[in-house]
């Protein structure tokens, strides 16, 4: 009734159990599953809930906040694995989710330069080219630490040409 049609849900991220699963303290009871089969099922089911009652799904976090045991509120979100797993939920339900959003996630086996995602034209390739992605793809907070402590208008201009539409909460 209030006129709100984006919903920034799904949370896609996986979060997996047990004595040797990289656990994210900031995604825990908010996945759906650590299963990325289980979270097709399920986020794609919410999304397209969504998509019935008129919304605007977001998939979140990209490529994948599960994979990083910091919460990038409060600082740099880095995971020292591939994304694999991680980017099935979102490559798999691409064809419901007309908005993507990017998180500050710093993915080093996959882009050599520090960046986060939300910065890095390496990681947004896979979006963007790999998966032909033309749907819009929004930034976490930009005020959240994991995005990066050098000017922010820097950071934003790399956060478009990396392949970001929207900047989500600028200084």
């Amino acid at each position: 009734t209030a006129g709100v049609r984006w919903i920034y849900a799904p949370v896609l991220d996986l979060h997996r159990q047990g004595p040797e699963a990289v656990n994210s303290p900031i995604i825990a009871n908010r996945a759906f599953s650590g299963d990325p089969e289980r979270i097709i099922e399920t986020a794609g089911a919410f999304a397209q809930g969504i998509l019935d009652a008129g919304g605007i799904p977001c998939g979140k976090h990209f490529p994948g906040h599960g994979a990083c045991t910091q919460d990038s509120h409060t600082e740099p979100g880095v995971s020292f694995e591939e994304p694999g797993d991680h980017l099935i939920p979102f490559k798999e339900l691409l064809s419901k989710l007309p908005s993507i959003m990017v998180g500050h996630l710093e993915f080093p086996m996959v882009d050599e330069s520090s960046r986060p995602a939300s910065r890095s034209r390496t990681l947004m390739n896979i979006l963007r080219k790999d998966w032909g992605y033309d749907g819009l793809v929004v930034t976490d907070a930009l005020r959240m630490e994991g995005y990066g402590s050098e000017p922010h208008e820097e950071m934003a201009v790399e956060s478009l040409h990396a392949g970001v539409d929207l900047l989500l909460y600028p200084e």
